[in-house]
């Protein structure tokens, strides 16, 4: 053999053995493949979030354990299909999204999915990472809607503070509570004591207003108004079986919350709104819609004790007005508001008696001060204090007058008294006029009695005389007696009758 044919056999064998390494090699590698195989399906499986593999394209290539159970799809489910197919609406741009999805039993759920590329067996494919932040997301609306709450309470804080009618403080209320995307609806019922609708206001509910109306006039008090007026606090209806006849009772995604208008002890009426029912169900929820139902209230009642002071200084006014005596109001002696009656009786007006001393109406400073000891001593006795005096007019004239003075707090008299009074110059006149009346009355029975009956018993008795006596010239003579007893009384009548004078 030839040392050319010993090189040849050489390769050939030198060949063998590199194609065995490479062999080798390839198995080596085969293993690293495949313990990277396994490790990325048992990272795949144990990594604690939900994981997605995907085509570039879109279609479901696996997902692990935990993608199984948040979705609730199993994995042959999925496999093959469109994104689309599965989760529709859902759009993924850029590496990191919060997406909402609808899992297999209809719950919604949120998730926050991380996008990124990787290589699979030479494949270019895209992994989902995604992260279930469904409470999280509930926690971020929950104070969300919160914050919506509070700051609808302060604008409605502020319309309570600046509306003073009712009606349009109602209507503002309500409309601001479904403005504001508080809540989805909202309404107000302003009953009577006899729980009789007087007036229903409304945002947010549309035709269920009519139905509403109808009926509480019809008398009839759906469950929830019925339970908030048995009891404080807010009322939410869980099971609607008893719902009926309420305009709300079909509402499958909305919860009412409804409570009671109250303050100090009497109730207005019923409040009510209606949200998600996520919402209403929370604690937080309901104290803010409690705060809100006190805060319409006080405002409520607020308004209505104006109205009722408004009505109550009306009928003041109409009485000091009407009233034919002069009523004012002193504090330690100094003048305050007096009727119109009073400032006739004195002559002066409100801006010439206002905060000045009541001394500029008397004569002196004795009857000022004689005036003042006598009131003391009867309220000391807890009486009103009855006092004749002489006031004097802004021209200076004086007349005579009659104070009845009272103070508004019997125990602490300084801090103002009623004073009632009278001008008693036409009673003083009239009581003249009386006295004169009553002289002229027993003058007219003394005359009467001089020129009527004296001569009347005269004639009496000489016509008495004239009967017993038997004596013809004595019986005449009588007889003349009595009829110039009579011509005398005749004279008297004809005086009257002609000069209305009683005399002869």
């Amino acid at each position: 053999m030839s040392s050319h044919d010993n090189m040849g056999e050489k390769k050939v064998v030198e060949g063998g053995k590199g194609i065995e390494k490479l062999h080798a090699e390839l198995e080596e590698t085969k293993k690293e493949l495949y313990k990277m195989v396994v490790c990325f399906k048992t990272l795949f499986q144990k990594v604690p979030d939900p994981l997605f593999i995907l085509s570039p394209d879109g279609i479901f290539i696996d997902e692990n354990k935990l993608a199984e159970e948040l979705t609730g799809y199993k994995r042959k489910e999925i496999v093959g299909k469109k994104v689309l197919e599965i989760f529709p609406n859902v759009k993924i741009d850029g590496e990191s999204n919060e997406i909402e999805i609808v899992c297999k039993n209809g719950n919604k759920v949120w998730v926050e999915v991380k996008t990124m590329s990787m290589d699979m067996n030479g494949k270019r494919v895209v992994l989902w990472v995604a992260r279930d932040i469904t409470e999280h997301k509930k926690a971020e609306e929950k104070i969300k809607h919160l914050n919506l709450v509070l700051r609808t309470m302060r604008s409605i804080n502020r319309i309570i503070t600046s509306e003073k009618k009712l009606s349009n403080l109602l209507h503002k209320i309500c409309n601001r509570l479904v403005q504001t995307r508080a809540y989805v609806g909202a309404w107000i019922a302003i009953l009577d004591a006899d729980k009789k609708l007087i007036e229903l206001i409304e945002a947010g509910i549309g035709e269920k207003a009519c139905l509403l109306r109808e009926t509480f006039e019809k008398g009839e008090l759906i469950e929830c108004v019925k339970r908030a007026l048995n009891r404080k606090g807010v009322v939410i209806i869980r099971n609607t079986s008893a719902c009926n006849s309420c305009p709300f009772a079909r509402e499958e995604t909305d919860k009412i919350m409804t409570a009671r208008l109250e303050y100090g002890g009497k109730i207005y009426g019923i409040m009510s709104v209606y949200l998600p029912e996520k919402f209403a169900l929370e604690k937080e929820e309901q104290e803010l819609f409690a705060e809100v139902v006190e805060d319409v209230s006080l405002a409520i009642h607020s308004i209505k004790v104006r109205e009722a002071l408004k009505e109550e200084e009306a009928l003041r006014k109409a009485i000091l007005s009407a009233s034919p005596v002069g009523i004012g109001f002193t504090v330690n002696r100094v003048l305050g508001w007096a009727n119109e009656t009073m400032y006739k009786m004195t002559g002066y007006t409100p801006e010439e008696t206002l905060g000045k001393s009541a001394r500029m109406l008397y004569e002196n400073d004795e009857e000022f001060e004689r005036v003042g000891k006598e009131m003391e001593k009867a309220f000391k006795k807890g009486k009103t204090a009855k006092i004749e005096t002489r006031w004097k007019r802004k021209d200076g004239s004086a007349f005579d007058c009659s104070l009845y003075i009272c103070p508004i707090n019997a125990e602490k008299p300084e801090e103002g008294v009623v004073v009632i009074a009278i001008d008693m110059t036409e009673r003083k006149k009239m009581e003249e006029e009386l006295r004169k009346a009553y002289e002229q009355e027993k003058e007219f029975k003394l005359k009467t009695a001089h020129y009527f009956f004296n001569p009347i018993i005269i004639a009496k008795g000489y016509l008495e005389v004239a009967k017993e006596e038997e004596n013809k010239q004595r019986i005449l003579e009588a007889i003349d007696k009595a009829i110039d007893a009579i011509n005398r009384i005749e004279r008297v009548v004809k005086n009257v009758i002609e000069k209305g004078e009683i005399r002869e």
